[in-house]
């Protein structure tokens, strides 16, 4: 589920960029910086929303609605997404889906109860796991339909964006000279040759055509381009991007996350609070904080719980028809919080075994 992009906005790098993990760190000699290769949501809204700000400061902050952030290469056909969490890769270079396993073991069953369910590679062969991966845009429609083995583009993320390092040196305030063994070092993420960020937006008619804006920490900058969806390019884009579900009525869905989620006290996707849908199982990434600094506000935001995107969870529908289709499903879920890049999800029938 995404916003309704009346905007593409193409951000190209002018340098390497600093992805922070908004975690502190204290200046030393043996120091090592936490970072992101690709940038969370709030940082690229954060950029762009500057834009506007700078220009007017009494900008509304849903003057700009940002969903997904697609790697992109040369052309417009080179798109990508955090891989699937539930795609296993083989020794040989195979992919194959999960396998929907009751335990019945008396060692595996959970407190709660109906919840003894694992999803696990559908093969005895070692597998990695697709953390750290990226999953082509013109796989999505193999992967949704997808039963257990299936063909697409998964690439590490490595392959497109490298770790450039460098040295930094914190400085005496007060002789504005160079502190004594205060050396730190922080990885940038340098794209490959070609590559670049693309941006569904929605967004004030203020925001130029192009531009130059900073994004990232340590004051990198980027030059962006605003691609209207009407325009040739705006034209291509959404229509490699519009996937549509099967229209099969079902009581079971998996739901794929292409951005980080804030999950709630239970440790499930918070924008499901509320709706007719409970998690059945899932494949997910190790949760983590995240927060960031609010510029009106003058101070640091509170830091939340996210799943990371790519997380997969099966879910069953218990509304008072007891099976729907995915596109009543989306509307049931509807967008959430989604407006600053969270919460993007695909969503489709799920068949079990």
């Amino acid at each position: 589920m995404t916003i309704e992009a009346q905007k593409y906005i193409c951000i190209t790098p002018l340098d390497g960029l600093f992805f922070g993990k908004g975690r502190p760190f204290n200046m030393g000699e043996d120091t090592w910086t936490d970072a992101d290769l690709l940038p969370q949501p709030g940082v690229v809204w954060g950029a762009l929303f500057s834009q506007l700000w700078y220009r007017d400061r009494s900008t509304p902050l849903d003057a700009l609605k940002i969903g997904r952030i697609f790697l992109m290469g040369e052309n417009l056909t080179q798109l990508f997404l955090p891989a699937p969490l539930d795609i296993f890769q083989t020794d040989h270079g195979a992919l194959c889906h999960h396998r929907f396993f009751w335990q019945d073991e008396k060692k595996y069953l959970l407190r709660a109860e109906g919840k003894n369910v694992l999803l696990k590679p559908e093969t005895d062969e070692e597998v990695e796991p697709s953390e750290q991966k990226l999953m082509s845009v013109g796989s999505l429609r193999d992967y949704l339909g997808a039963d257990r083995w299936f063909s697409a583009k998964i690439e590490a993320v490595d392959t497109y964006v490298k770790t450039e390092l460098k040295i930094g040196l914190s400085r005496d305030p007060d002789r504005r000279a160079a502190a004594e063994g205060m050396l730190y070092t922080i990885r940038l993420s340098q794209l490959a040759p070609g590559y670049r960020f693309v941006v569904e937006a929605d967004c004030s008619e203020t925001l130029p055509e192009e531009g130059i804006l900073k994004i990232g920490g340590e004051g990198k900058m980027a030059h962006f381009e605003v691609w209207s969806n009407t325009s040739e390019k705006g034209r291509v884009l959404k229509q490699m991007l519009s996937v549509s579900p099967p229209d099969d009525e079902v009581s079971f869905f998996k739901i794929y996350l292409t951005s980080p989620a804030p999950l709630n006290r239970q440790g499930y996707p918070a924008f499901l609070d509320g709706k007719p849908f409970t998690v059945e199982a899932g494949v997910t990434g190790k949760p983590y904080l995240s927060g960031g600094f609010d510029l009106k506000a003058g101070r640091p935001k509170p830091k939340v719980m996210l799943a990371p995107a790519g997380s997969v969870y099966i879910l069953e529908y218990t509304g008072d028809e007891g099976r729907c289709t995915a596109q009543k499903a989306k509307e049931y879920i509807g967008c959430g919080l989604n407006t600053r890049g969270f919460n993007q999800f695909e969503i489709t029938p799920y068949y079990g075994n």
